[in-house]
């Protein structure tokens, strides 16, 4: 029976200790959005579908997509808010799309919270399509007859080591200043030899030459922090371009993100790019550097879409007090009740266990037996 007690005991500390893990593996609380949705920068009709994308994301429910019931707004109650849930981990990329037409926008999920964002896409009123090729991933999309894209456009390559951003509203221009119809962009093997100094991490190919962006596109290029060379830091990461005329790299005012390993800049013309490491921070462009130097940066992620006339600015969107949760109790608080109800139960079978084992420990009474003569056996005090 002692033995039998152990192994009870043992089973209860067991269930006790994966209990709260159980509990706990519940999927996080769903990220609400609302804002001002627009289409060729009119307010978008009553009717107009948006919906949210990302890994993980659910999609088809009732909350994701949401339909518009009035005019310009989404989400524009309790009851009719995009609900982006799922098994989604905390920090996932979101992306968002009217009527199917992925807007560019993107948000950091954050479960439980309340976000307002504004949407927009633009609708091209010509036929240019024009044909992105990132290292072999290739997309399209149309352009105006002034050359300007119709939505926010991302791509990249297929190992994801280098992403152009380009915003809607941007013309892009050939070299005669026509709409552009191809954007090529492919590893150089092997690069112009970086500057003294300098060692050389990757080099792309933008072509063809003489595009022009107005305004500039974004480039984010993906690095090894492995590859990084012996004594140099990856804050003196540099992107520079390469000047055929003078045979020279001229480097650019860039933003390194040494935490996710991916330096950014904007560019404003084609041309050989190269991401180079520096032994120590790299001097600024002079101001009389050529028209492709870019000194401002921008964040990629909650800045709102461009109207084609526009040009691009950084709009940070608040974020509101989250509507409470339908049951009333967060993830923690289930985790606690839980909790409770395991050790209660628990502590329960523990203390009837005993109570058995007690019990069959205690002796039985004693009986005194009669004379021979056919007394009975009375028990004994």
């Amino acid at each position: 029976m002692a033995r039998s007690l152990r192994i009870a005991l043992v089973l209860a500390v067991i269930l006790i200790l994966t209990l709260p893990l159980e509990v706990a593996a519940q999927p996080p609380l769903p990220h609400f959005f609302c804002g001002n949705v627009t289409v060729d920068g009119s307010p978008a009709p009553v009717g107009t579908k948006v919906e949210a994308r990302g890994t993980g994301v659910l999609t088809g429910i009732d909350g994701n997509p949401i339909t518009t019931t009035v005019s310009g707004k989404y989400g524009d109650n309790s009851l009719n808010r995009l609900v982006v849930q799922g098994n989604i981990t905390e920090g996932t990329v979101l992306t968002f799309y009217v009527n199917g037409v992925n807007t560019g926008q993107k948000y950091v999920f954050s479960s439980g919270e309340l976000s307002r964002l504004n949407l927009a896409i633009f609708t091209p009123t010509g036929t240019t399509q024009l044909r992105i090729d990132v290292c072999g991933n290739i997309a399209y999309f149309n352009l105006d007859n002034n050359g300007r894209i119709g939505q926010n456009a991302e791509v990249s390559s297929p190992d994801g080591n280098v992403v152009i951003s380009i915003a809607a509203g941007t013309a892009l221009l050939d070299g005669e200043s026509k709409p552009l119809h191809n954007l090529t962009v492919t590893p150089v093997e092997p690069p112009p030899s970086p500057p003294e100094g300098c060692f050389m991490l990757a080099a792309f190919d933008f072509e063809p030459n003489g595009t022009t962006f107005n305004p500039p596109m974004e480039l984010t290029i993906t690095y090894d922090p492995g590859s990084m060379p012996e004594g140099m830091s990856e804050e003196n990461l540099v992107i520079a371009v390469f000047d055929e005329a003078t045979d020279k790299w001229e480097f650019l005012e860039c933003e390194v993100d040494a935490e996710s390993n991916k330096v950014a800049v904007f560019i404003s013309h084609l041309s050989v790019y190269g991401l180079l490491a520096s032994p120590s921070s790299p001097a600024a462009p002079a101001a009389s550097a050529p028209s492709h130097t870019v000194t401002t940066t921008l964040p990629l992620t909650e800045t709102a879409p461009l109207a084609p006339s526009t040009t691009a600015t950084a709009t940070p969107h608040p974020t509101e007090t989250p509507p409470p949760s339908t049951d009333g109790l967060g993830s923690s608080t289930w985790v606690g009740i839980g909790m409770g109800i395991g050790i209660l139960a628990i502590s329960g079978l523990a203390a009837g266990l005993w109570i058995i084992y007690k019990r069959r420990r205690q002796p039985g009474p004693r009986y005194d037996v009669g004379d021979d003569a056919g007394g009975s056996a009375t028990p004994s005090a």
